[in-house]
C-alpha cells in the first residue's frame, strides 16, 4: 500500500499491484532488517550534560518515591 492522490487531489491509500513471491519478500525484509540493525547499533552520541543531569535527577526522584 502507498499513499497517493486521487483525481480530486485528496489523499488516499492505494493498494500496490506489485506481487512478490515469498523468496523475494523474505530477502527484502531480511535486507531491511540488516540495514536497520547496522544503523541502530551505532554508538549514539552522548546526551547534553543538562539533559543527562535532569534524567539522573528524575531517576533519583523515582527511586525515593518507590521506597
Amino acid at each position: 500500500m502507498y499513499l497517493g492522490r486521487d483525481a480530486a487531489g485528496d489523499n488516499q491509500i492505494m493498494r500496490s499491484s506489485l506481487k512478490l513471491n515469498s523468496d523475494y519478500n523474505d530477502a527484502i525484509r531480511a535486507e531491511i532488517g540488516d540495514r536497520l540493525r547496522m544503523l541502530l547499533s551505532k554508538e549514539q552520541p552522548r546526551l547534553p550534560s543538562r539533559i543527562q543531569h535532569l534524567l539522573n535527577r528524575l531517576s533519583r526522584l523515582d527511586a525515593t518515591i518507590s521506597k
